[in-house]
């Protein structure tokens, strides 16, 4: 147990550097590029963080402490050959073969043989056996208590994300709506016709949503908000969610989830989800832009900011 925990920090300190360095080279370089190699870079640091973790070995529960050991003893061991606190006297061992077999044996003269003054005036005093409780309060350590705690942390955790997704998609069920916009279907398809998507996700309407998203990691679905969006602007939109499904961002997204659930005492950790977050944007703006000219970036960077604001404004009322 404490080689586990101890592995288990060292892998998470060498996590939190690994974080520090990807972050320093973020702002550092100023390639267009970069995003999408920090973006492979996160995806191998978050597998590092989660798959060695399984593999530590736990201690084997066969070494137990010397004072659980006496407790397991049989009882006629446990009992044989020792005095009593009150007279002092010896108990009686039916397998003792050295005279005092089956009681005291019988004198030549027919009566028993009594114990020397000696003997009988020196009180001897053994160690009383642990009782559970006690024997509980001495296997009780701060290993256990540590690992109890990260497991703990990591379980509720987890239990978190599962509740927010379920209730996101209970909401979606109950207000999401498949798109009928001629328009809108007919640039969904050329548009994944062109990106050389042979599934596409489902594609839903939804009131109340402040920018178009994709969510859902085995059915995934791609919600628009429900303001008018026409030409370009639907196009570069469109391009921009079928580029994350195309790239499985939704999945890269989920395991730096899991390593922070994994590391949650980490704060490094919580940061590192931040910035795959916004390296995964940056990585699909670049694929978006990368056949677009002066115009289009021009149109992307106001649909950004629209979304931005849409957002900005939605945040704003819900407080």
């Amino acid at each position: 147990m404490t080689d586990f925990l101890a592995r288990l920090g060292t892998l998470s300190l060498g996590g939190g550097v690994a974080v520090l360095l990807l972050i320093g080279a973020g702002r550092m370089s100023r390639n267009r590029y970069a995003a999408r190699w920090r973006c492979r870079a996160w995806s191998i640091l978050c597998l590092l963080m989660i798959l060695p973790v399984p593999m530590f070995a736990l201690p084997n529960p066969v070494k137990t402490p010397s004072t659980l050991i006496r407790l397991q003893l049989p009882a006629d061991h446990a009992v044989s050959n020792r005095p009593t606190l009150e007279t002092g006297e010896r108990q009686p061992d039916p397998q003792d073969n050295g005279g005092h077999a089956a009681g005291n044996p019988a004198s030549p003269t027919g009566t028993t043989s009594a114990q020397s003054p000696q003997h009988q005036s020196t009180p001897q005093v053994s160690q009383v056996p642990q009782t559970p409780a006690a024997a509980a309060v001495h296997s009780f350590s701060v290993p256990a208590m540590l690992l109890a705690i990260w497991v703990t942390g990591m379980v509720v955790l987890l239990v978190r994300h599962v509740a927010a997704h379920l209730i996101f998609c209970r909401w979606l069920k109950r207000w999401a709506a498949p798109v009928t916009d001629r328009e809108i279907i007919q640039v969904f398809r050329r548009t994944g016709d062109r990106l050389g998507l042979r599934r596409r996700p489902a594609l839903l309407s939804c009131p109340g949503l402040a920018s178009p998203m994709l969510c859902g990691l085995f059915r995934p679905v791609l919600l628009l908000p429900q303001r008018e969006t026409h030409g370009e602007e639907l196009e570069l939109t469109l391009e921009h969610e079928l580029t994350h499904y195309r790239r499985r961002d939704v999945w890269w997204k989920a395991l730096a989830l899991l390593a922070n659930a994994v590391h949650w005492f980490n704060p490094f950790m919580w940061w590192m989800v931040r910035r795959v977050e916004y390296d995964l944007e940056l990585a699909c703006d670049d694929a978006v832009l990368q056949t677009r000219g002066q115009a289009g970036r021009a149109i992307y960077g106001r649909t950004v900011l629209d979304a931005l604001e849409a957002l900005s404004a939605q945040s704003f009322e819900k407080k």
